[in-house]
């Protein structure tokens, strides 16, 4: 049976979430983990971040949400490359295969990954984000959903 639209891309979020869950060791600490992914202007940029305990943190500083006693994840820039590689070879063929279905292609997907209860969310937007704003780009439209999330967090509206 020939593959549908909504099949490639529900693969590789699931990947793009997976890797993420790689990064963090699949540990108990990590409860929530966030894909990031824009593309416009012929401009891609994929991300990840995760909540650390109570912390929203991206992949560089997972070790400040860590409790004294916990084992640090390991950081180094190599490994947080690759993982940015796959998260952008992942939406590559999301691209592709929208294009073979004739279909427009995500400019914006916000995926959230419930490690404690399995849930999985995901949000693909089609309109121009960060190009329709004065000084500001990809990078800072991930830190204002991060932000966002960290107050959800402190209001105690998120688990």
């Amino acid at each position: 049976m020939a593959k549908k639209l909504e099949d490639v891309i529900s693969e590789n979020l699931t990947d793009m979430i997976d890797i993420c869950m790689e990064y963090v060791e699949y540990r108990a600490e990590a409860k929530k983990i966030f894909v990031y992914v824009s593309a416009e202007q012929n401009r891609i940029m994929p991300s990840g971040f995760m909540q650390i305990h109570d912390r929203i943190l991206d992949m560089g500083t997972v070790n400040q949400g860590l409790k004294p006693g916990e084992k640090p994840y390991d950081i180094n820039p190599n490994v947080q490359l690759e993982v940015g590689r796959i998260l952008y070879e992942d939406f590559a063929k999301i691209m592709k295969a929208c294009k073979e279905f004739g279909r427009a292609v995500p400019k914006e997907i916000r995926a959230v990954y419930d490690c404690q209860t399995k849930k999985f969310s995901a949000h693909l937007g089609y309109d121009n984000v960060w190009s329709i704003r004065s000084n500001v780009g990809p990078k800072d439209i991930m830190r204002e959903w991060m932000e966002e999330e960290q107050r959800k967090l402190d209001l105690g509206l998120s688990q």
